[in-house]
Order: structure tokens, then sequence, then C-alpha cells
């Protein structure tokens, strides 16, 4: 493929992106791209001829050119941000770039912000990630008697065995700095339990999360839970984080200090990031 032509559509991706106020996809990215080539040269020029057959023929072998990678980062897989965003508005404030900062040390940052917010707070945004992730309808439980279940997300079964049936997530957040250990999956197991007692459902899930780490005890004991109908899963705080960037909640290829601000107002002066 011509230089040139590369370099046309690495230049309207760009411009895209910028205007962009959260991560784009792939298909998003190669209809704007098409559109504008098709103006510049011409409808009938096979190149561009199709979104579709852009997107899988030539848009994957751009995205893997050099040129690309100097000003593009991929999020996720089919999501692309812009990196060396210029964050004109927030002026001398510092902000975290993903060009001035290793992936690794913006994890570190957004973990330790997560840290600090308040904990029925970082429940929301737990909900927020979930829905937007799984298109589940998630409701955060009451402050008290939940049994240790923060979250619980339902939505219908897709499947047409089990037709008109729900599918059930139930959700521990744990703010922990420290490591989480077999103690609290035991817990955490007989709070699922107790909770599966009360319906029948298509299938459930049982999600525990916390901004800190998991032992290798309570690794092997949500294995040991493996054959009992639950699905048992687990986010530490790398995976929270890491979730929070491939749904593009909170983040404008850097932090979003307006939406953590709006989210808990207690964090408004502690955001340095």
């Amino acid at each position: 493929m011509e230089t040139p032509y590369i370099l046309q559509i690495v230049t309207i991706a760009k411009e895209r992106l910028r205007k962009a106020d959260r991560p784009l996809s792939d298909k998003e990215l190669c209809r704007h791209i098409v559109s504008i080539l098709k103006k510049r040269l011409g409808k009938k020029d096979r190149t561009h001829s199709s979104k579709e057959r852009f997107r899988k023929q030539v848009f994957p072998d751009i995205v893997c050119h050099e040129r690309w990678g100097e000003s593009i980062i991929e999020i996720s897989p089919k999501k692309y941000g812009l990196i060396g965003w210029d964050f004109k508005a927030y002026k001398n404030e510092a902000v975290l770039e993903w060009k001035e900062q290793p992936l690794s040390d913006a994890t570190q940052k957004m973990l330790e912000l997560l840290r600090r917010m308040n904990a029925y707070k970082l429940e929301e945004l737990v909900a927020s990630i979930i829905e937007r992730k799984f298109s589940y309808n998630v409701k955060v439980t009451k402050k008290s008697g939940d049994q240790g279940i923060d979250l619980i997300a339902e939505r219908l079964s897709y499947d047409s065995v089990v037709k008109g049936k729900k599918e059930i997530m139930l959700v521990q957040v744990k703010q922990f700095k420290g490591t989480v250990s077999r103690p609290e999956a035991n817990k955490f197991k007989g709070a699922v339990d107790d909770y599966l007692k009360k319906d029948k459902w298509a299938s459930f899930t049982g999600l525990f999360i916390t901004t800190g780490k998991f032992s290798d005890g309570f690794e092997s004991c949500l294995k040991c839970y493996e054959n009992t109908g639950i699905n048992f899963c687990r986010w530490d705080g790398r995976e929270l984080v890491e979730n929070l960037l491939t749904t593009g909640i909170g983040v404008k290829y850097s932090v979003d200090k307006e939406y953590w601000n709006g989210l808990d107002p207690s964090l408004e002066k502690r955001i340095k990031v």
C-alpha cells in the first residue's frame, strides 16, 4: 500500500480521535475514515469502497504500521485512543498522558485514586462498569443487611433453552490496599449461596472485586467451588483499572477530573495525577 495513502488515513484518524470524548472502536473509526476518503478520492476508489472490506483487509495493516504507532495507542482490542493528548483546558495542572508515562504508571495512579474514594461511590462506579461491559441491569444493595453482596446484576438469558429466565451476577467490592485471603473467599461463597436459595436462575456468577491483590489461598479456594454450578470470578486492582480503561468510564485519554469530582466531590482536592 502506498505511503501517502497510509499517511492520509493516519491523519484523518488522529483528527477524529482528537475530537472524541471517549475511546473509539475500529468500526467507528473506519466509518469516519472511509467517509472522508470518499470525499477526497471519490466514491469509486476501490481501496476504500466498503467499510467492512476496509476494516478486514486494510485497516489492520495500517494499525500495525510504524507511523500509526507514533500517535495512537490501542487501549483494548479494537478500541483506540490518541497518545500525547493536549489538554489545554487544564493549563498548568498535571494530567496523566499515555505519551508521558508508561501504562504501568498510569494504572498505578488510577489504582491509588480508587483506593481513596468513598467506598459507596466505588460500588456505584463498579456498577457502571458492569452495566457497560456486560449489559446487565445493576442495583447497589442497601448499606446494611446485604450479607456481603454489594451489587446485584440481572439480565434475561440469551439461551433459548431457558428462555424467560434471568442470569444473575452477585458482586462484592472490597476497598483493600493489601491482600485478600482465603477466609474472604469462604465468606463470599457463603453469601452467594444464601442469596441463590431464594430463587432459580438460568445461570449465576459470583464476582469478587478488590482494589488490592489476591493471595494464592483465595485463588485455590475459588477453584474448589468450580463444580458447584456457580461461576466464580475475581478482579484485582489492576484488572479493575483495566476494565475502567476498556469501558472508557472516567477516562479521556487521561484522567477525566470532571467525572471523578462529580462522582465523589470529596476527591476534588486530592486528584493530583
